[in-house]
């Protein structure tokens, strides 16, 4: 088996031999990103990674980020030389960009067409079982780990279904792409996010699919050579959780449903309610029913439970078996230290190489059913 290893393919060349590097990739946070560096600097480097530059991003060999350079940074001190290089996918243009100033019906599809630009061309717009990733490495890369767990879903799975639903679109002056298509898909209690070969999606997550990976950490010590995590955490916090909270739409004469009265709808988190009163509020004109307000104020309340509560495993390489870590899976995970033993739901992952850790994969994991119903 060859060593891991991230390379950036750009101009027909492919850059290989970086002595660190951390490639992430979110469902939660908007746009994926990278960072190369390596040293000392040679004549003609800066000249391989040209500002602007369409580029993938590989992981033993596999594309795991379509995007562009961003940024390249030279720095220089008493014998030593460095540089970085760095970038998102291509979501980083929609979250830059101002979107077109929209004032129409639209489905999901011609939306998100129309807000895509030159950078994202092609757009799966689906239903919870359908999605876009990559799971296999190419042959001969990565340690020779058991493939535990999960069916094995190919390179690639994807199906799309059309979602027909139309949608009143009113851009603000001001608003970027990001903005507008991310509030359409939260309207139609979708995920937005972009596939590692540049296409765009918008769907929901898939907690009902199978575990691809399992991770172990045994507490007792003749067991702890059967464990494959380095590290964990655990993280709860109030920030962003609110126990309470109201939409206030426009008036409800789409489907004649609520006499035309302004719609509000309040929806509450009792738990937290009983220890702690955290209301917030959010005002959207283009919210005319009553489902579309819940099912706006229920992915408000529930983003502010994920980020309330997160997993955070770091493990060696990037992958187990034949498959790389990706996000939107799910792992079975049995941890006597933190007690947990339940199956967790891939929101995050970052690919990182270091002179003093090697290469590592950092997780971050959320109970299935966090982001959406």
């Amino acid at each position: 088996m060859r060593a891991e290893r991230a390379t950036i393919r750009v101009g027909g060349r492919e850059l290989a031999d970086w002595v660190s590097y951390d490639v992430d990739s979110n469902i939660v946070e908007p746009a994926d990103s990278y960072t190369f560096s390596i040293g000392p600097v040679r004549k003609g480097m800066v000249d391989l990674v040209p500002l602007a530059e369409p580029c993938e991003i590989l992981v033993c060999d596999v594309v795991q980020l379509t995007g562009y350079i961003e940024g390249v940074d030279v720095s220089f001190g008493k014998g030593e030389s460095e540089i970085v290089v760095r970038g998102r996918d291509k979501a980083g243009q929609l979250l830059d960009c101002a979107a077109p100033l929209l004032h129409e019906d639209l489905t999901l599809s011609a939306a998100a067409e129309k807000l895509g630009g030159p950078w994202i061309t092609s757009w799966a717009v689906t239903n919870d079982l359908n999605r876009k990733k990559v799971l296999k490495r190419a042959p001969g890369w990565g340690r020779d780990q058991a493939n535990i767990g999960g069916q094995n879903v190919g390179e690639l799975v994807t199906t799309s279904v059309a979602t027909p639903e139309t949608f009143h679109v009113q851009v603000a002056p001001g608003e970027t792409c990001w903005e507008v298509l991310d509030r359409l898909a939260r309207k139609d209690k979708k995920l937005l996010w972009i596939a590692a070969d540049g296409t765009g999606v918008i769907a929901k997550p898939r907690y009902d699919q199978p575990p691809s990976y399992r991770l172990v950490r045994y507490a007792s010590p003749e067991k702890r050579g059967e464990n494959n995590v380095v590290s964990a955490s655990i993280s709860r916090s109030l920030e962003g959780r609110f126990s309470e909270v109201t939409i206030r739409g426009g008036h409800g004469d789409e489907d004649g449903s609520d006499g035309g009265e302004r719609i509000k709808v309040t929806v509450t988190d009792p738990d937290l309610d009983a220890v702690l009163h955290r209301p917030t509020s959010l005002e959207d004109g283009s919210v005319k029913t009553r489902a579309r307000a819940e099912a706006l104020a229920n992915r408000t309340m529930q983003l502010g439970t994920l980020r309330g509560q997160t997993y955070e495993y770091t493990v060696f390489g990037h992958g187990q078996g034949e498959k790389l870590w990706t996000i939107d899976t799910t792992v079975e995970v049995f941890d006597e230290l933190a007690e947990i033993d339940q199956i967790l739901y891939v929101a995050g992952r970052r690919f990182t190489k270091s002179k003093n850790e090697g290469t590592q994969t950092v997780l971050t994991l959320i109970p299935k059913g966090a982001l959406l119903p």
